[in-house]
């Protein structure tokens, strides 16, 4: 084609005469909705093209057909189709016979004229960007229209406008991309308007990378505000602060709603009033003072306070009755339930097992009665009142938290006096002691709950001998109840005896022994002649041994000595035991099997009969009705071994 059959300069042609082509160098790309949309949105602000499409024309037997190929313009061509189908709301305009301005050239140029076109754009350095925007604006006036320009949203124009903002010292810094300063350091910068405030921090921070990390810089800014992620910002609302007069400086380049509140004694005392509200139900309680802090109070300033504990308010004489019923029924209920278990079972005839059960079921509910009904009556008692307060404060999620029961460190001694005066009042009156232990209720003997408890013991001593972290934790529980908190002469709960006495007595005589051929003790017993072989005979010599030990080692032989203060030998259902053997997953069936001797015989065959069929051998089960006793033993041994059952005692640390 010669180039006389071109056109000079630009030309136009109908919008429904273009179409694609493969000499477009990017006719390979894969052009989004998005990009044409936004394409389309940038034609529509700017009412037309700002660019022309290059094209070739097409001929049929060397006469022009009226069409054109599109080498160069292939995203304009596809929006304005675009805009022509009314893909684009609230514009209309343009049809098939839009005229588009379009240079040609030959067909053995198209290739080089979309390359061209492609590789000689060079990309805006982003300073030049936001001051075009910055330019755009001080013309327009209008965010929007800016973002309709360019096919972007409000808030990129905004950011940009922002950053184009910054001083122009700083902005030059920028501009020079030699990695002086960042985008992200400029943009942590932009959070002031003020150009002095912004150059006094930058260069401040000078020769100290580390200061110039944008969140630094933005908090070095910003050191007198607060965050609207605060607590107390959050508690009061930025939309109360703001309806107060109170102002709020936005980062535009954060998260949607960040920001920073300005005034922070508006919004201390908005906080305090608020609060306030939650503060006068509290003071209805008859407390010797409430204190209201508008902030979040730390762990270590409550530790500044002795925590007062609940008690047992006067009851009535209907609520006392009813709880002297309650005990005194399950008092007879466990008194019978031990005479069955010292029955010769032979001679007692088949419903014994059903009396067991009754009786068993009976105590359980009685005790769950009694727990339910002591819960009911606990309250802060007058003598506690008259000498402690509470704190209304704020917790981190900037909701209200009321810190109840606190005394100070100078009310501390007439409190406690005043909480013992009042216990020796009532037992005196009532002859009662509240501070009984847990109901039984097991459906075992006393003696048989010690024995499986003792087992339970020394296998957890094992396994938290080799949990540091454990150890370490149970014997912190101990020292906080001791030294950190004020129990008001209430039992210590902790598993831990710290008089740091081993517990192998208790132990060997619950078990009558039979624990000293246990796994767990060979294997304690061990780990205790390795360390006494190391720790030095002499006395006085130990600590200055101590002082040399590798903390590692320090700690293991920590953790050993708190495993072996471990006692939870009992006859209750409940433990302090048991959320450490949960925490350390103590599962009993990897130490202790049911074998005749530990535990077959000294149960009724009715409930050598519930073991099996737990373990999941139904016919075993109904077999040990006709066996005699000793029968039902040996056969119920030799069944349960391996299968990993069991009794109730000593499942109770798994899933705690």
């Amino acid at each position: 084609m010669d180039m006389a059959d071109l056109q000079t300069g630009f030309t136009t042609y109908p919008l429904n005469a273009l179409f694609a082509t493969s000499s477009n160098v990017r006719s390979g790309d894969k052009r989004t909705p998005e990009d044409i949309m936004k394409m389309a949105l940038s034609i529509a602000a700017h009412g037309g093209l700002l660019q022309n499409l290059v094209v070739v024309p097409e001929f049929k037997d060397g006469k022009r057909t009226g069409r054109a190929a599109v080498t160069a313009g292939e995203t304009r061509r596809l929006a304005l189709c675009l805009l022509r189908d009314g893909g684009v709301p609230d514009f209309d305009g343009i049809d098939d016979a839009f005229p588009v301005a379009c240079r040609e050239v030959a067909s053995e140029e198209a290739t080089a004229a979309s390359a061209t076109e492609n590789i000689q754009r060079t990309q805006m350095h982003p300073a030049d960007q936001f001051k075009a925007f910055s330019d755009l604006f001080d013309q327009c006036g209008s965010v929007e229209q800016i973002a309709a320009m360019f096919g972007s949203t409000p808030l990129v124009v905004r950011q940009r406008l922002k950053l184009a903002a910054a001083s122009p010292r700083l902005f030059e810094l920028y501009r020079k991309d030699d990695g002086t300063m960042t985008l992200e350091q400029l943009m942590a910068l932009s959070i002031s308007d003020d150009h002095a405030a912004q150059e006094r921090v930058w260069d401040a921070t000078k020769g100290r990378d580390w200061e110039r990390s944008p969140n630094r810089l933005r908090q070095l800014l910003t050191e007198r505000e607060v965050p609207a992620s605060a607590p107390l910002a959050r508690f009061v609302g930025i939309k109360a602060y703001e309806a107060a007069g109170g102002e709020v400086r936005r980062d535009l380049f954060s998260d949607e709603g960040e920001g920073f509140l300005i005034d922070e004694a508006l919004l201390a005392q908005l906080a305090g009033q608020k609060l306030d509200k939650t503060a006068q139900a509290v003071r209805g309680e008859a407390w010797a003072w409430v204190e209201v802090k508008a902030e979040v109070v730390q762990t270590h300033e409550l530790s500044n306070y002795t925590r007062a504990q609940q008690g047992m308010r006067t009851l009535t004489d209907a609520e006392r009755e009813a709880l002297a019923k309650l005990e005194a029924d399950h008092d007879q209920a466990s008194s019978e339930l031990n005479a069955l278990y010292d029955q010769e079972e032979d001679e007692a005839g088949d419903g014994l097992g059903q009396k067991i059960r009754e009786l068993g079921d009976k105590g359980d509910r009685l005790g769950a009665e009694i727990s339910k009904l002591r819960a009911s009556f606990a309250s802060w008692t007058p003598e506690v009142l008259v000498h402690a307060g509470t704190i209304v404060a704020l917790d981190r999620n900037g909701k209200p938290v009321i810190h109840r029961g606190l005394v100070r460190p100078e009310d501390r001694k007439a409190a406690v006096k005043a909480v013992a005066t009042a216990a020796k009042a009532e037992e005196a009156r009532t002859g009662e002691n509240d501070s009984q232990v847990e109901p039984k209720g097991s459906g075992l003997s006393e003696a048989l709950m010690r024995r499986l408890t003792a087992q339970r013991t020394v296998a957890l001593q094992r396994v938290v001998a080799d949990n540091t972290q454990a150890a370490m934790a149970v014997l912190a529980h101990n020292l906080v109840q001791r030294v950190l908190q004020d129990t008001y002469g209430c039992r210590i709960m902790s598993p831990l005896d710290l008089q740091a006495k081993t517990c192998d007595t208790q132990m060997s005589a619950a078990t009558e022994g039979s624990v000293e051929t246990s796994r767990a003790w060979t294997e304690l017993k061990a780990l205790r002649e390795q360390w006494g072989d190391r720790i030095p005979g002499d006395q006085a010599k130990v600590l200055p041994w101590l002082l040399t030990l590798p903390m590692s080692e320090l700690c293991d032989l920590l953790a050993l000595c708190t495993a072996l203060t471990l006692n939870a030998v009992t006859t209750v259902s409940k433990h302090p035991c048991d959320p450490l053997a949960a925490a350390v997953g103590l599962d009993m069936a990897d130490w202790w099997e049911p074998t005749g001797d530990e535990y077959l015989s000294r149960v009724p065959k009715v409930m050598i009969g519930k073991a099996l069929a737990e373990a999941g051998l139904a016919s075993d089960a109904a077999a040990v009705e006709k066996m005699k006793k000793g029968e039902a033993v040996a056969m119920a041994e030799a069944q349960l071994t391996g299968k990993r059952w069991l009794p109730a005692p000593l499942r109770l640390a798994v899933g705690s």
